[in-house]
């Protein structure tokens, strides 16, 4: 069976190292031996990928190429249906498959075409190998798409995305040669002075962006907070355990025993400062509980004039939430009603998430590997992936092509050079993109995308 190849392959990398020819013989012995009815489709794209991995390593790209081809086709439909799952192993081997074989297609086609209609399909192939670029690590694809528009003539495209990799990885070694020309320098000297021209996507793009800014106050459906009260209003609070807050006040989550408790409040909730951890514990002073304690329940509206800011603590809504920014973290937030967040939305991390089951309208989406919603349901917005501080000016924008979901987005290859400076800040010697910062400029009521003339 296919699968014993594959154990044997793996024992002599074990030995040999990846790139083993003896490995190599034991995974083409096992792909000429797969049986549709014996052996796991996975198996078959395994080895066609360590294959295929071990001829481009050997130098071999002729052999490697329909090794690459047979890749795509058995990761075709899964692509398609938006069925990968970036946080599982799984869904990480298929992100390198992709990556790698489309890679492999498309240097190919690179070093051996001089057709436009083949090298635009290149183009097109390493362009959704790219889509699955989450580290500087996967940069090779970045040079392959680079070198293949600089082959088509399309300068401006190839210099955009060596200026936003260089940005992330000043030494990145395949670009070495590009920054060091003067028809590069010239056009990074343009675009620091801001006279950069910027494609029709991205022209597009920006212009959304200064609607948002120009018309902020027209994005939201209502002004709930047109006439806000004077004073705060904090209804009759109690403990409330978790078997009594399912039936009575519609509470479905189920991970949680029946004995662990929340906070109930018991009607509308409105408070003129931010909803955060401070807050809640000073609820807490006045009450006593037993078991786990997890969170908030609110058995009617929240309205905050301010953030709400629960890192670690439940927040449960029965009906609409209105607030100034809303940042998810840690705990998980249900929001059963609507949900009008003037500034925007930050969610951080996959311990935690955010569901809001009316209408939502906000401006701004912004996710570092968080389960929340990805655009508002009223007016225009905007969804940006960010990463933590760790990754330099990790961010992605663009527009969904089908799921939902983060990784099954058209993003733009330079993402950080739409916005301004602004929003970036040192740390440890990099440059990252800060999400106080963001906030800070859209609070201002100013723009945080670049302008265009």
């Amino acid at each position: 069976m296919l699968k014993n190849y594959i154990k044997e392959a793996l024992a002599i990398q074990q030995e040999e190292g990846d790139a083993s020819d003896e490995a190599l013989k034991k995974y083409l012995a096992g792909i000429n031996s797969y049986n549709l009815n014996q052996d796991q489709e996975y198996d078959f794209l395994y080895a066609n990928y360590q294959a295929m991995w071990i001829y481009s390593n050997l130098g071999e790209s002729g052999k490697a190429l329909p090794l690459a081809k047979q890749c795509m086709a058995l990761m075709a439909d899964t692509i398609s249906a938006g069925a990968i799952f970036h946080y599982t192993d799984m869904g990480r081997f298929y992100e390198e498959v992709i990556r790698y074989a489309t890679n492999n297609i498309a240097w190919y086609a690179y070093e051996h075409s001089d057709s436009t209609d083949e090298l635009v399909r290149a183009l097109e192939t390493i362009s959704l190998g790219c889509n699955y670029i989450d580290s500087p690590d996967y940069f090779y694809a970045f040079d392959t798409k680079v070198r293949i528009l600089l082959k088509l003539g399309r300068k401006e495209e190839a210099f955009k995305i060596v200026f936003t990799c260089l940005q992330q990885l000043p030494d990145f070694s395949d670009f070495s040669d590009i920054k060091k020309q003067k028809e590069y320098q010239d056009w990074k000297n343009n675009f620091d002075t801001g006279t950069i021209e910027y494609s029709e996507q991205e022209m597009a793009f920006l212009q959304k962006a200064a609607r948002i800014t120009t018309h902020f106050k027209s994005l939201t459906s209502k002004e709930p907070l047109k006439s806000p009260l004077k004073e705060e209003s904090i209804p009759e609070k109690q403990i409330v355990l978790i078997k009594e807050a399912r039936g009575k006040y519609a509470f479905t989550e189920n991970f949680y025993d029946d004995d662990d408790c929340f906070l109930l409040y018991k009607g509308n909730l409105h408070i003129k400062q931010n909803l955060d951890e401070e807050w809640y514990e000073k609820q807490l002073e006045d009450i006593t509980w037993q078991n786990d304690l997890f969170g908030i329940l609110i058995d009617g509206n929240l309205t905050v004039e301010g953030d709400i800011a629960l890192d670690r603590c439940i927040l449960s809504v029965v009906n609409d939430v209105t607030c100034d920014c809303l940042y998810s973290g840690d705990g998980h937030t249900l929001i059963q009603g609507d949900a009008y967040i003037k500034y925007g939305i930050y969610g951080a991390y996959n311990d935690g998430s955010l569901e809001v089951k009316g209408i939502l309208t906000t401006p701004y989406l912004l996710a570092y590997d968080h389960c929340m919603p990805r655009k508002s349901d009223v007016g225009e917005s905007i969804y940006i992936e960010v990463g933590d501080l760790s990754e330099t000016k990790n961010i992605r924008i663009g527009e969904s092509y089908g799921s939902g979901w983060g990784w099954n987005w058209n993003y733009f290859d330079d993402a950080a050079r739409l916005l301004t400076n602004a929003v970036f800040i040192e740390n440890d010697g990099d440059t990252v993109f800060s999400v106080g910062k963001f906030f800070d400029i859209v609070k201002r009521g100013e723009n945080p995308f670049r302008q265009i003339k």
